[in-house]
């Protein structure tokens, strides 16, 4: 079990989980990994599939923020957002160009919770991005909440903790 003091580089929902914990369904874990494959091969049309209609992308400018939609965050994305951010990514936005090089290293995923047909996970990451001739590392933890459909797992709400979130960050033009 995680003990001690309180870390801020350990979310509250993370500090009672012990070490054997229960690990995802095996086609949860593919789809986190291949939701990382699509996103480094900037295939954003592909990536944009996993999610739900009613889906929700967010990243606090806080790691430890409560889940609340008025919190301050660098992106609050539901699906429309999110499709609008692929065309211009996918269709050469002037901050991308030339576009990025991005490389992600996924931690086991944790199971957190389950109810019914969704599943919520925790995943360390590790984010390598190469734009001309610079290089920037991003560490932090995603949790998504996922649920089974007739085609398959698809991804309903992805949080992206920055472990630096609130330090001074370069413009965020890449998607995590």
């Amino acid at each position: 079990m995680v003990t001690g003091a309180p870390n801020r580089f350990v979310h509250e929902s993370m500090r009672s989980v012990v070490m054997a914990v229960e690990t995802v369904p095996a086609e949860l874990a593919v789809l986190l990994r291949r939701e990382a494959m699509l996103l480094d091969q900037r295939d954003y049309h592909g990536w944009l599939d996993l999610f739900t209609e009613d889906c929700r992308y967010w990243m606090p400018v806080d790691p430890d923020a409560a889940d609340e939609p008025d919190t301050l965050c660098h992106v609050f994305d539901d699906h429309a957002r999110l499709t609008d951010r692929v065309w211009r990514t996918a269709n050469g936005a002037h901050t991308e160009d030339p576009p990025a090089r991005t490389a992600r290293v996924l931690g086991e995923p944790v199971h957190l919770a389950r109810d019914a047909d969704e599943v919520s996970c925790f995943t360390p990451f590790l984010l390598l991005y190469s734009r001309r001739g610079r290089q920037e590392t991003f560490g932090g933890s995603y949790q998504h909440r996922a649920v089974t459909t007739p085609d398959g797992w698809r991804i309903r709400e992805k949080r992206i903790r920055l472990i630096d979130g609130q330090s001074a960050l370069p413009a965020l033009t890449i998607i995590f």
